[in-house]
């Protein structure tokens, strides 16, 4: 394999907890970028797929015990299962796909033969544009409604096709700071996601530390818009809605304050079916009081937002409790 190549995880068994989260490596002679499970463990799985000396587009086993995994800092051993293709057969949409911070389906196909195939499979994929079999394409389906984790395996005849979901991290961008932006930088830490807190400088350019056109916000995505200085939050908030990319958009004030936000934006444009969508005042209707409480109440509508279910309580829920 001394061309550039691609290794991908396909699925984990043990490894005591790890993060089952997507992990890809690019290979490039010696210069290896990305990572899978840590960056110990992605230096012995290249060694290890290298000494193999198989050829590429082929999904391969590699056993850890429990020192090599807890000298990597894993709890436990395990198997991890890759595949590894040519570069230049590698679909090119993954890596675009990332950029844009969009979710998408990766199908493995694992043939008795040893032949692997990979396809890439967003929401707004034609079924047509692949030759996957309709049981395959409707659990593609599934899992990106659905929007979970993990990979699902499914044998048909001398296939086995690995299917997961590859989605990037929740990112907040908050604007405006505060005690509410910090706690909501805080919370979502616990979260699993990552935040960062845009204010208004006011060091004679009363420009932002990032400015509204380089804002790139995906699907898993939210602005959360703190302050009440309009000629500093609107162009933001157009943005967001130009990209069409469905992020969460929420601001805090009072009904007087979001109608007047409401008016900007459709002097900008903008029509009413435009800011449907748009959530304000922010938050669930919980009662919240302490600062807390609101960062609190403005995470779970985030999480409902992406979850793209109506807001209910599990006791009213007949299916799986954490599907």
């Amino acid at each position: 394999m001394e061309r550039s190549w691609i290794v991908r995880l396909v699925d984990l068994k043990g490894f005591g907890g790890a993060s089952r989260s997507e992990g890809v490596l690019r290979v490039e002679g010696s210069s290896l970028k990305g990572q899978i499970l840590s960056p110990r463990l992605s230096e012995s799985i290249v060694e290890r797929v290298t000494s193999l000396r198989s050829s590429a587009n082929r999904v391969v086993e590699l056993d850890f015990d429990d020192a090599q995994a807890v000298g990597a800092g894993m709890a436990c051993g395990g198997v991890a299962q890759v595949a590894v293709f040519d570069e230049r057969e590698f679909p090119n949409e993954y890596f675009e796909l990332e950029r844009q911070r969009t979710p998408f389906v990766v199908v493995t196909s694992r043939h008795s033969s040893g032949r692997t195939q990979c396809y890439v499979i967003d929401s707004t994929s034609s079924r047509s544009k692949t030759d996957l079999p309709q049981e395959i394409l409707d659990k593609v389906e599934e899992v990106n409604f659905s929007m979970r984790k993990g990979t699902i395996s499914i044998q048909l005849d001398e296939t086995k096709y690995y299917v997961s979901l590859v989605a990037p991290t929740t990112h907040i961008v908050t604007l405006g700071g505060g005690d509410l932006a910090k706690t909501l930088k805080e919370m979502t830490a616990l979260l699993g996601w990552d935040a960062e807190v845009v204010e208004k400088r006011v060091d004679g350019g009363h420009k932002a530390a990032i400015e509204p056109e380089s804002l790139l916000l995906g699907p898993l995505d939210a602005l959360v818009v703190l302050s009440h200085d309009h000629d500093f939050t609107t162009p933001f908030i157009a943005s967001a809605l130009k990209s069409r990319s469905g992020a969460y958009i929420g601001s805090l004030g009072s009904r007087h304050t979001q109608t007047e936000r409401r008016m900007r934006l459709l002097e900008q444009g903008f029509v009413e079916q435009d800011l449907t969508g748009l959530y304000g005042p922010i938050g669930l209707d919980a009662a919240a009081q302490s600062v807390g409480e609101t960062a609190l109440v403005i995470c779970a509508e985030i999480q409902v937002h992406k979850s793209k279910r109506p807001l209910r309580h599990l006791r009213d829920s007949l299916g799986p409790i954490n599907a």
